[in-house]
């Protein structure tokens, strides 16, 4: 696909940088409020439809069964395309999946209101909500992997926070103007809504600014779905907290399926205090939500991930001893609580320790995740009730998170221990990196990955460390010592000094910047403590800068006017916008 062009990613009143916090932060950037806004569109339309649905389905059909198989076809995409769908995020512009998506379901949704107007076949039904979802599907891995790329590092956990509270209101407002317009309305009427919202939805996309780019390799799918699976693997924060998402998406899928039954049974409330339930579940989401970006900061996020999917398990064992309504209500709403801070948390965790250019297949692995556990918990929850009654099913299924967090308790707390160098820049590297002016508007989650990523090398004096005229692979730190440039010039004359190089300087960025051989070569006169970064890995960092840092160009063009005087440089001008990659 063609590459696309991006503006300037960081959009906002330079005054109100200081000023910004929390969620303020985060909406000061532009295209994060389009997200925001596109996001929360999309997804009210969403649990409108979603209700909606299989109200239609019932009305049409007066079979429970066919509304499982309507809850079937809107669920076993995520199971089943999820890999391929984060795999799609990361191949391709993430701005145009989701425009993509939100088009392809606009379409789709209006043609489910022909259906629904006309009173075609259930069946078509059917077919165009499992057609729905697997285009959308895409969807979400897109916009958390992308979320990185729209704000800064100050503002990224309130930006995870408020995703998570649009959701959580969207869940509690969808509903209820779903069944409102079934209400006064009709299903036909609904499901035209929601393909609107789905058209404003992608109009609100077209204003996202996204900054750099974090595209994988364009091989086949199959390809990147694998190489997101590998780089996964090599992360143990990365795969310690995906192993906490089964039991936490288990418990909401047990509740699903017994809220019903304890409303009526339990609490006094009658069946129909089920409702109460889910939306106190909705409210805690929302509290948890406006909480979470509090969190983001612990020095023991991982422990505190697996604290709260052991607090949604024991709040789904307190229904069981719940003794009257209020309090299952507030039960209720510490378990949505619990949910969204463990997801928010880890989302920021995940966001910042692996690359941009996986994070769509992180996300897309985790979402099958996520919806295999809901299926598994609705499938279970009827059968704990029937063998070993409502009470003790809901203290066995509550039981199973904590297990799995007692079983995982020693590597979270291994992870923990590697984290607070992202978390703190206590890493010299990172505390080096800091100070080194050609960084200036790297995002910090890209500026602290790039240092992580450097190899420390301890180099004797009078070795040469890169030779004039060589290929251009990696760019160099000096931690400390001191080094010698030598060069022959453009025109291959006598060799001579042209500069020196000491704590705190770099040194290899002009052959990587403009895909040149080596203009010089570089000598250490001491004993010296480099840093060195893969070419590669320098060339995607600086690239998600919004603009090219002038130091870094002014050292380019003064560097390069002592050896190659009449070469003029390739890399842009100050203030302008880098293209994607």
């Amino acid at each position: 696909m063609p590459q696309e062009r991006n503006k300037l990613a960081v959009v906002r009143d330079p005054a109100a940088i200081k000023a910004a916090t929390g969620y303020r932060a985060a909406l000061s950037f532009r295209g994060f409020r389009h997200l925001v806004a596109a996001s929360a569109v999309s997804t009210c339309g969403d649990w409108l439809y979603n209700t909606v649905l299989l109200v239609y389905i019932y009305e049409r059909t007066r079979s429970s069964a066919w509304v499982a198989a309507a809850t079937i076809a809107r669920i076993a995409p995520e199971i089943v395309l999820g890999p391929i769908a984060g795999a799609v995020a990361d191949r391709y512009g993430r701005k145009r999946v989701m425009i993509a998506c939100d088009l392809g379901r606009a379409a789709l949704m209006f043609g489910l209101t022909i259906v629904a107007l006309s009173h075609a076949p259930v069946a078509f039904a059917l077919a165009i909500a499992f057609a729905a979802t697997a285009i959308g599907t895409p969807f979400l891995p897109t916009a958390l992997a992308i979320t990185p790329a729209l704000v800064d590092e100050d503002a990224l956990a309130p930006a995870n926070s408020l995703l998570s509270v649009v959701d959580s209101t969207a869940l509690a407002l969808g509903p209820a103007l779903g069944g409102l317009l079934v209400v006064v309305g009709s299903a036909g009427a609904a499901f035209a809504i929601n393909g609107v919202s789905f058209v404003l939805s992608a109009l609100l996309l077209t204003g996202v600014i996204v900054k750099g780019s974090a595209r994988a390799e364009v091989n086949s799918l199959r390809d990147n779905v694998v190489e997101g699976v590998r780089a996964v693997r090599s992360s143990p924060a990365a795969t310690t907290l995906l192993a906490l998402i089964p039991p936490t998406s288990f418990v909401p899928g047990v509740s699903f399926v017994l809220f019903v039954v304890v409303a009526d049974e339990l609490l006094g409330t009658g069946s129909d205090g089920a409702t109460f339930l889910y939306a106190a579940v909705g409210a805690g989401g929302m509290a948890g939500g406006a909480l979470a970006a509090r969190f983001t900061r612990t020095r023991r996020p991982a422990a505190l991930v697996g604290g709260c999917t052991a607090v949604a398990g024991m709040s789904l064992a307190a229904f069981a001893v719940a003794p009257s309504a209020p309090v299952g209500y507030l039960v209720a709403g510490l378990l949505g609580a619990a949910i969204i801070v463990g997801e928010v948390v880890g989302t920021t965790v995940v966001q910042r320790v692996l690359p941009q250019d996986v994070l769509g297949r992180y996300f897309g692995i985790e979402g099958t995740v996520i919806y295999s556990s809901i299926l598994v918990g609705c499938l279970v929850a009827p059968v704990l009730e029937d063998s070993l009654g409502l009470r003790v099913g809901l203290v066995v299924a509550g039981a199973v998170p904590v297990v799995v967090v007692l079983v995982l308790a020693r590597r979270l707390a291994t992870v923990d221990r590697t984290l607070p160098r992202y978390l703190d820049q206590s890493d010299p590297r990172i505390s080096l990196f800091h100070t080194l002016p050609i960084f200036k508007g790297l995002p910090e989650v890209t500026l602290e990955r790039l240092a992580l990523s450097a190899t420390e090398e301890r180099v004797s004096g009078g070795t040469e460390v890169l030779r004039e005229g060589a290929l251009a692979d990696s760019f160099y730190v000096v931690a400390s010592g001191t080094l010698t440039v030598l060069s022959s010039g453009e025109r291959g004359g006598q060799i001579a000094e042209v500069n020196t190089l000491c704590d705190g300087d770099y040194f290899g960025e002009i052959g990587l910047l403009e895909h040149l051989p080596r203009t010089a070569t570089v000598k250490t006169d001491t004993e010296c403590v480099l840093y060195r970064i893969d070419g590669r890995a320098f060339l995607d960092a600086v690239s998600q800068a919004p603009v090219i840092s002038g130091a870094l160009l002014g050292g380019v063009m003064t560097r390069l006017a002592r050896t190659h005087p009449s070469y003029r440089p390739t890399t842009p001008p100050i203030g302008t916008a880098r293209p994607a990659h």
